[in-house]
């Protein structure tokens, strides 16, 4: 799976879809955010003469040439240098396009309610529809209030699963626990907010719950995806809320995709409109041994909430509190900070944040650094004058080990008569022939030259 690594500013705008379809499936999907394809380019700022790296998106009903003109535009790109921008977006896009659809594979919770501000549930009706269309959705499942009106169009989709009633809203408990009971084990479960939509062209049938799969078999441990959201609109216009931005999404996300079964511990509080709650789920994922991790970059989710709000990146993000807005804090029993992969990856990264969470201490990171080598590293023993002791060799006593180096010389890898090996073990190549100076006040160390 690609997994980009740097993303510092607002996704480029979209532009209204205009689908190529007819009647109620044109319906469905008007008005929907895909990006299908997108990159990440090194650009030097007008401001500060220094290069930053921007992404550059490109939805399924935008014309790469016009993106890439607007682009470069804005940020003042030569034009032999956008041609190359363009023809790179072009062939993107078509790779993308000409990529077939795997079978779906993901089953949504979500609560759909009956607003009355009717602009507001024309933009709900709306993240439903897109998810009802999603193709890599196998089924969206209702669990409604017991005063809910569930309209005909959505009961009588295909892909909408029967009414189930619950006493008042959504909880994360609620969720995990109609997830664990009505579907079958290693099932793909999205919960999240009613006003959200997955991205038709993200990878969705690549989560495997696993972090194998994302670290080329190095660790393994459970998983669940804690997605951040992208800001749209009816239009298809896609951006980033700048103040949410500017701390990485490390508090705010729309849309948890976890494996069943998955037994969590104090999590009855509400999905949604709970202060606090985001970083709370994050926290109970990791205390039930699920590692919770944001890659909002190739997960895409969209957020639609403009007919209460401004369509502005600069909007400050808001909560709209009602009666019914849980009050109870649960981030207060534990919390865990996601920011998006790509934002904050590395604790160079942070450098970037210490307004947010200040500098960064050394020895703190010295002991991750340590944990990651402990999960990573292997001690590796060789011959003076010959190759590495495999791991699975079999040494047991010094005539196991006579045996081994009478293979190695036999097999001309060892050789007694020539000069002692100088090359380092494959696991330390590129590593420093000295441990580098310990920055930090009240700790000095000296090394013989």
């Amino acid at each position: 799976m690609r997994i980009l690594s740097v993303l510092l500013t607002v996704a480029v705008h979209g532009m209204a879809l205009q689908p190529s379809c007819t009647g109620e499936s044109c319906a469905e999907i008007a008005g929907m955010a895909e990006i299908v394809t997108d990159v990440v380019l090194n650009v030097m700022s007008q401001k500060t003469g220094k290069r930053t790296k921007k992404r550059l998106s490109v939805q399924r009903y935008e014309d790469p040439g016009s993106v890439a003109t607007r682009f470069c535009q804005i940020h003042a790109i030569s034009v032999d240098q956008c041609k190359t921008v363009e023809s790179l977006l072009v062939k993107r896009k078509m790779a993308a396009l000409n990529t077939a659809v795997p079978p779906p594979t993901l089953h949504i919770i979500v609560q759909y309610y009956n607003d009355q501000f009717a602009p507001r549930r024309e933009e709900l009706d709306a993240c439903v529809r897109f998810n009802l269309a999603n193709p890599h959705v196998i089924q969206v499942h209702h669990l409604l209030e017991p005063e809910t009106n569930a309209p005909l169009w959505l009961t009588s989709h295909p892909k909408s699963g029967p009414i189930h009633r619950i006493p008042g809203r959504l909880t994360f408990q609620a969720a995990f626990e109609y997830a664990n009971t009505r579907l079958p084990n290693n099932s793909s479960v999205v919960v999240m907010n009613l006003d959200t939509y997955l991205d038709h062209s993200s990878p969705w049938d690549t989560f495997t719950g696993q972090l194998h799969s994302l670290t080329g078999g190095a660790f393994s441990s459970r998983i669940a995806l804690t997605l951040s959201r992208l800001e749209t609109d009816l239009t298809g216009q896609v951006w980033r809320n700048a103040d949410l931005e500017a701390s990485a999404y490390a508090i705010a996300q729309d849309a948890w995709v976890l494996k069943t079964p998955l037994h969590v511990k104090d999590a009855d509080f509400s999905v949604g409109n709970c202060p606090g709650s985001d970083n709370a789920i994050a926290d109970r994922l990791y205390q039930a041994g699920v590692n919770p991790i944001n890659l909002a970059h190739d997960f895409r989710v969209y957020h639609l909430d403009i007919a209460r709000k401004k369509a502005d990146p600069a909007e400050l993000p808001k909560m709209v509190v009602t009666m019914k807005t849980d009050l109870s804090r649960p981030h207060l029993r534990g919390h865990r900070i996601v920011p998006v992969f790509g934002d904050i990856s590395t604790f160079h990264d942070l450098q970037n944040f210490k307004q947010l969470w200040g500098e960064v201490d050394p020895m703190m990171e010295y002991m991750y650094v340590l944990e990651y080598l402990g999960m990573k590293g292997r001690i590796q023993q060789k011959f003076v004058h010959g190759g590495i002791i495999e791991d699975s060799a079999d040494i047991k006593d010094v005539q196991s080990l006579r045996r081994e180096w009478e293979d190695q010389v036999e097999s001309g890898i060892a050789r007694p008569n020539s000069p002692a090996s100088t090359e380092a073990p494959p696991a330390l190549k590129g590593a420093s022939t000295r441990p580098s100076e310990l920055k930090r006040p009240g700790f000095k160390q000296t090394w013989d030259t």
